[in-house]
């Protein structure tokens, strides 16, 4: 038989066994399958019903929560005006007073009389938020009607702010007991009142509004048939000034267990159809309905679209009526009855439903569907099951076959080929589809190909081998030494660190040291200075085997050629350091009994110094210590020119903080000549006149013509002046001493016990002639007794920087400032920031300097304690006023201080100091 033959009744026959194989398994399948769609039907049905009735379940609950929800806001709404109601009686004091009264009385607003007490004639803005207010003639003898006016007044506005707040409040209104007030918000006039209620005339406005009706309510939540003081919902109705349907909530008023009527608040049924309003439920059909049956709300918006109050016998479906009508009158009998279903939706014949009482009212939520709705929706969710596993069964069918047909045989035939080449790559192709011959030839010809390739690869696979073993080597160098850079780069980069954080040279200069000595091999290592000027290279620093040598020089002018080489090691050090400062080169020198490394410190392309280390064998240092001890001087550079930065820094802080203290002392210098200027000229005008007076005296005695009476005269007019010598002299030397105790304060540290308001006043004095000149008002306000134990000159300091600033920068180009100080002591509920205050808060002062000028805008108040922070720059400010004040309250003082300004209405800084500075 030939070869193709024997491969296509070989394959017919394993097709031939597959189809047998396959239409059994089909058959195994389908019958089971078929039972399985059917019991999967009936199980997607009760799952979609079961499903439908949870969702109708949080749906209701959903409804039930949000109709509470505007239930307890109208509620609460009358909670709150009566508990304000009760207030306004029991304290006085919080209602409206006679004041109030008469405020009101000039817009027309009575406080007694009868009728309409609020008028017509009120402003728009008054009477919109003001309501109205009826008296009966006969109220005047009310013991209680004054003090329910007020109440009523009071309440107004938190009436108004409801209704501003939640517009479905129609009217709000509070029913006196004795029938002789009514009090309605928002305002409605005297004739809009008679016209509503179509009373014959106005004094029979109240004989309308306290009707049958009225009384009737007013008595059913009274104390005998309301003990529990529980509030009521009406039954809905029109309104009859034309705001449609509504319900009325009343609530009782007491006051010490008096009974005194019932506030009451008119809602639209509007919000409630809102509430029910759901465009997207599935399922269910919603209302609302009061104890009686009258309907409160519905989801079709039937209130709205109806004149007349409707009952649960116009809305409900008559098979559906009986059920609730009898539950409702019987529900024990009813369940009984009715089939419960879950989630307590409850069934009997073809409907469903579900009541659920509202918390805060006699009404209650029903939600009901029928069964055709429910059976509906359900099969719409489990309807196609069926079609659609039928379907794909056809399909699996259809598909086995055309597998079979034109995939089966030729494949078969494809792996009985691919079994032959193996042994036999020349083997021709058989006989197949036409789709399938391409594929045939390719695989013929990739066998061949194969056959080819293999020998290739069997042939490179020794060379390739080989390949691979000398590259993983030198990939395994390569990360040894990527991985060590990587190490030193870290460790570099650390060391930079410490370096670089330090602000001192010497200290810069020993962690330099460390690090070198870490990391590589140096018997002698020394920083060098530059001195361009003296041409000078000065090394400070030096170590040799680890301890500190002695200071040594080397002159840039020695000889320095290319090749740094000398007979001695001195001579070789000089030339190399030369070298390399002159040309800003490193220079690594390998004599015949040492090595050396010398490295410049560069800033801006400048040399600042040098590095070098010694070793006492030949060839030490290679070029991977040459980049080293590059990077550490590039970092030491940094740090060098850091630390410089820093000294001048403090050098000029310190240099400006001694011109604000000669500043200040010039301040007291002018200080005291402005103030011993008028005691003293006092003391010399009266010298001056007694010596006249005298000599004209002696003038008369010795020719003889000195009269008793004359000589009477002039010992009076001498003991005056006597008596305005010895004043202004004493003025003189107490203004004296004062200030000679504020210039020995203010140019020392001494601590000493002081008298707070005296030292004050003194360094106040100081700047009295600059106030005084400028027109401002300073007010010290501090108790005589109090005393620290402390730095009267520096505190001193403070205080006339603050005067100064505040004359400056707060009353600039202005007059008439105002400043005061104050002191009290700190109470231990009293805040204080600071981070050594660790003494008892009661041994503590709280010192306030306050001024009202222009204030510190936000963006500058954080900053005016930093140093150099001003916003008068090249205008006479050094910034410095407040750091100072800022570093000798917290350093010195022992204390703290912060700030609080706002622009345009002042400044006021808190100071905060112990009682025993630290």
């Amino acid at each position: 038989m030939p070869t193709d033959q024997f491969t296509s009744s070989t394959s017919l026959l394993q097709l031939r066994r597959l189809q047998r194989h396959f239409v059994l398994f089909l058959l195994a399948i389908i019958l089971p399958v078929a039972a399985i769609i059917y019991l999967y039907q009936k199980h997607t049905e009760t799952t979609v019903q079961n499903r439908l009735f949870t969702a109708v379940s949080a749906t209701g609950l959903q409804k039930k929560l949000a109709f509470e929800q505007l239930i307890q806001i109208a509620t609460s709404h009358l909670q709150r005006l009566s508990i304000q109601f009760s207030d306004a009686l029991e304290k006085p004091d919080v209602a409206i007073n006679d004041q109030h009264w008469k405020t009101l009385n000039k817009f027309g607003v009575r406080s007694s009389g009868n009728g309409e007490l609020v008028g017509s004639q009120l402003d728009p803005w008054w009477r919109s938020r003001l309501g109205a207010l009826y008296v009966r003639q006969q109220g005047s003898h009310n013991p209680l009607l004054q003090k329910e006016l007020a109440a009523a007044m009071t309440i107004f506005p938190a009436i108004w702010a409801a209704h501003q707040t939640y517009p479905y409040f129609q009217w709000t209104s509070f029913y006196s007991a004795h029938e002789d007030l009514l009090a309605v918000y928002p305002y409605i006039s005297e004739d809009d009142l008679q016209k509503a209620t179509n009373s014959p005339n106005k004094e029979s406005i109240l004989n309308a509004i306290f009707n049958p009706q009225s009384k009737q309510m007013m008595h059913k939540l009274g104390p005998q048939n309301n003990p529990q003081r529980t509030q009521h919902w009406t039954a809905p109705y029109y309104d009859s000034g034309g705001k449609g349907a509504m319900v009325s909530l009343f609530h009782p008023q007491y006051v010490d267990q008096q009974f005194l009527g019932i506030l009451g608040s008119d809602v639209t049924l509007t919000m409630f159809d809102q509430v029910l309003t759901d465009a997207n439920r599935a399922l269910g059909h919603f209302i609302v309905i009061d104890e009686s049956g009258n309907l409160i709300a519905d989801d079709v918006g039937s209130v709205q679209n109806n004149k007349a109050i409707l009952t649960l016998d116009k809305i409900l479906p008559d098979s559906l009526l009986p059920h609730l009508t009898q539950q409702h009158l019987a529900q024990q009998l009813l369940m009984q009855q009715h089939t419960m279903q879950k989630d307590g939706i409850q069934h009997a014949g073809d409907w469903y439903w579900l009541q659920m009482p509202l918390k805060g009212s006699q009404w209650k939520l029903i939600v009901y569907f029928s069964a055709k709705e429910l059976n509906s929706l359900s099969a719409d969710g489990a309807g196609n099951t069926l079609w659609i596993m039928l379907s794909l069964l056809g399909l699996l069918c259809l598909a086995a076959g055309l597998i079979s047909y034109y995939f089966a045989l030729p494949s078969l035939k494809l792996v009985d080929f691919l079994v032959r080449l193996s042994g036999n790559p020349a083997l021709p192709s058989p006989h197949v589809p036409k789709a399938w011959a391409p594929s045939f030839e390719l695989v013929a010809a990739t066998a061949q190909e194969r056959d080819i390739y293999l020998q290739e690869i069997k042939s490179h696979t020794e060379n390739l081998e080989l390949t691979v073993a000398l590259r993983t080597k030198e990939v395994v160098a390569q990360s040894e030494l990527a991985e060590q850079a990587r190490h030193d780069i870290e460790l570099l980069s650390d060391m930079g660190r410490e370096i670089t954080a330090s602000l001192h040279i010497h200290s810069i200069e020993e962690k330099l040291y460390e690090h070198v000595q870490k990391l590589m091999i140096c018997d002698t290592f020394s920083v060098g200075t530059l001195d361009w000027n003296r041409r000078m290279i000065s090394f400070d620093f030096a170590y040799r085997h680890g301890e500190q040598i002695t200071p040594y020089t080397h002159s840039l002018d020695v000889s320095t050629p290319e090749s740094v080489t000398s007979s001695t090691p001195a001579e070789m050090r000089a030339q190399a350091s030369a070298h390399c400062a002159l040309h800003a080169v490193e220079v690594i020198t390998n004599a015949t009994k040492n090595s050396a490394l010398y490295v410049p410190l560069m800033l801006n392309q400048k040399v600042i110094g040098i590095i070098s280390i010694e070793n006492k064998q030949t060839y030490t240092y290679q070029q991977k210590d040459l980049i080293i001890l590059r990077s550490l001087a590039a970092y030491a550079s940094v740090a060098f020119d850091n630390a410089l930065a820093y000294q001048r820094l403090q050098q000029t802080q310190d240099k400006l903080v001694e011109q604000e203290k000669l500043a200040a002392l010039g301040s007291i210098v002018a200080g005291v000549a402005h103030e011993l200027n008028t005691p003293i000229g006092n003391s010399l005008l009266a010298a001056s006149t007694l010596a006249d007076m005298t000599k004209q005296a002696m003038s008369e005695i010795e020719s003889g013509k000195m009269r008793r009476s004359t000589f009477q005269e002039y010992g009076d007019n001498a003991k005056t002046a006597c008596d305005l010598l010895i004043r202004n002299l004493s003025t003189a030397a107490n203004l004296i001493t004062s200030f000679k105790q504020i210039a020995v304060d203010q140019t020392s540290d001494q601590r000493r016990l002081f008298n707070l308001s005296k030292v004050t006043h003194e360094v106040a004095l100081t700047l009295e002639n600059r106030l005084r000149r400028e027109e401002h008002q300073l007010t010290i306000d501090i108790d005589e007794d109090m005393e620290l134990d402390s730095f009267p000159g520096p505190y001193g300091q403070v205080i006339s920087n603050l005067i100064l600033n505040a004359i400056i920068h707060a009353f600039d180009n202005t007059k008439a400032g105002k400043i005061t100080i104050t002191c009290q002591r700190t109470s231990r509920g009293e805040h204080i920031t600071s981070d050594n205050m660790t003494d008892d808060l009661a041994s503590r002062i709280t010192l306030i300097f306050s001024d009202n000028g222009c204030g510190i805008d936000e963006q500058h108040l954080s900053h005016i304690f930093e140093p150099f922070y001003t916003t008068r720059m090249g205008q006479g400010g050094s910034g410095l006023g407040l750091h100072i004040c800022y570093n000798i309250i917290t350093a010195a003082l022992g204390g703290s201080i912060r700030v609080e300004s706002t622009l345009g209405s002042g400044t006021r800084f808190e100071i905060n100091l112990p009682l025993m500075a630290p």
